[in-house]
């Protein structure tokens, strides 16, 4: 699909296309291969665009340059996705999943336009959390800080039922009962 000038590649995967919108920022690589061997459950409970970003898997083209991948670029091509998904699957607000260097992007494409989102997800967060939230890194009506103790960098794949618990009890019903206590 053309996004900002660019043809970008997605794959769209869902039970239903008339659930909720999850849009799939991934970190230094796109992940959706691993969805083949380590099935994440997302696709039960949403529309999840697994979108590979500017210069990575689908989405890369010979004689990019760096100039052409700021952080300003990425995130306004974020921002573009966003508005075609809504647009797409009818619906005002999607969600948003940051994992890894893809948390750093939905932070900033979240702090630029809010109202495009229901909920943004950071999973491997690039931030000292408590600390961040101290200083104030997200202001929000509602967040929830959730451990995994069996995972590794990817709780997505590694604890696939324990986040699906969560996007369901929690992220889709706004609350945040199965949070970590500070």
């Amino acid at each position: 699909m053309e996004n900002n000038g660019l043809d970008q590649g997605m794959f769209l995967k869902a039970k239903d296309k008339t659930r909720p919108v999850l849009l799939y920022l991934h970190g230094g690589m796109p992940e959706y291969f691993l969805t083949h061997r380590y099935p994440t459950g997302l696709d039960a409970e949403f529309v999840v665009c697994w979108w590979e970003q500017r210069g990575a898997g689908l989405s890369y083209r010979p004689g990019m340059t760096r100039e052409s991948m700021t952080l300003e670029q990425l995130v306004a091509d974020t921002i573009a996705l966003t508005n075609h998904l809504r647009r797409r699957f009818g619906q005002d607000r999607i969600y948003l999943l940051g994992h890894c260097g893809g948390s750093f992007l939905g932070m900033h494409a979240v702090a630029r336009a809010p109202e495009l989102y229901h909920a943004y997800i950071g999973v491997a967060q690039m931030a000292n959390q408590r600390r961040s939230e101290k200083q104030a890194r997200l202001s929000a009506p509602l967040k929830g800080f959730y451990t995994f103790s069996e995972s590794a960098h990817s709780p997505i794949f590694e604890e696939p039922d324990r986040v699906m618990t969560i996007l369901r009890e929690e992220v889709l019903n706004g609350t945040n009962r199965l949070a970590d206590r500070a």
